[in-house]
């Protein structure tokens, strides 16, 4: 790597916006991205956390000292490195998976919310699972626009981009209950959803 420098300490209004004070990425005359390590922070010697600081920075990918030390053994082939990664991390589509069933479980309560309101005014209550199980596989972008839609009783256009949903159980599921709630009430569908 050509872009390491050493400086003897870094200004106090650079110090207050570093997590880690012993490294920062500059810009080179070139505008490429280097490393600078700070020599005041390590009394006077490189270490090896600043160095795996740096580095992470550079890459953006915060990691520890033994993650570098780990990746430069001879002795550990690419493929059984990046097994072992793998089992460390985060696997995105987890994440995916977590934050549409968050999305989910949102609109299961907005729905039973106004449920419980169509029952405390002597309407039918909706059964509300067609527009769950049809919504199981949405992406959190089309359940948002579900949510939008329930509040304000109008399609909005984000839903007409997914055609992988089948409309007909979450536009049915919607019409019902927008048909008990009476005029003088649809803004509380808004303010339950949080759509004013």
């Amino acid at each position: 790597m050509s872009n390491i420098a050493v400086a003897d300490s870094f200004p106090d209004d650079a110090l207050r916006q570093l997590s880690d004070p012993t490294s920062a990425l500059y810009a080179t005359d070139e505008g490429r991205e280097a490393l600078l390590l700070n020599a005041a922070e390590t009394n006077g010697e490189i270490s090896l956390n600043g160095l795996a600081m740096g580095l992470a920075l550079l890459v953006e990918r915060p990691t520890k000292v033994a993650t570098f030390r780990e990746a430069l053994r001879e002795d550990i082939w690419i493929q059984e490195l990046e097994t072992r990664w793998a089992k460390r991390t985060f696997p995105i589509e987890i994440v995916k998976r977590t934050l549409g069933s968050n999305a989910l479980q949102s609109v299961d309560r907005d729905t039973s919310a106004l449920n419980e309101l169509l029952h405390r005014l002597g309407e039918p209550v909706v059964d509300t699972e067609p527009l769950l199980t049809a919504l199981e596989d949405a992406n959190t972008e089309t359940i948002t626009g579900v949510r939008e839609w329930l509040a304000t009783g109008e399609k909005p256009e984000t839903i007409l981009n997914d055609v992988s949903l089948d409309l007909s159980p979450v536009e049915t599921t919607i019409t019902e209950i927008r048909a008990g709630l009476p005029d003088t009430l649809s803004f509380v569908a808004s303010g339950c959803l949080g759509m004013r």
